[in-house]
């Protein structure tokens, strides 16, 4: 998936201070779903685009090409995130694991 849509949805996610597995629970739809986007594994269909943008009161154009996403506000979005004490400290280990190992496949 396009590393903007992930960091964008990240971001949405973020902002409302939900946990992945609420949003999950909102669209319906499971939590691994919601961090298999997030971390681009898995590919935003159309139709969960559209449940999203309906969610978030957003246009479908505003998910599907987000801009303005840089690498300092990537760096807000993880900070915010790891602050969050809404967020499960299990989940944050996932995350960090799951960037740590892209980190070292690419090495």
């Amino acid at each position: 998936m396009n590393k903007s849509i992930s960091i964008f949805l990240a971001e949405l996610r973020a902002k409302k201070g939900l946990t992945q597995a609420e949003l999950g629970k909102a669209l319906g739809m499971s939590r691994s779903k919601v961090s298999s986007w997030e971390i681009g594994r898995r590919d935003l269909s159309i139709s969960d685009a559209v449940i999203i943008a309906n969610y978030f009161d957003i246009s479908l154009d505003h998910i599907l090409n987000p801009k303005g996403i840089t690498s300092g506000k990537i760096n807000d979005i993880f900070s915010l995130y790891l602050k969050s004490s809404k967020i499960p400290v299990e989940e944050k280990e996932n995350v960090i694991q799951e960037i740590q190992e892209r980190i070292l496949s690419k090495s």
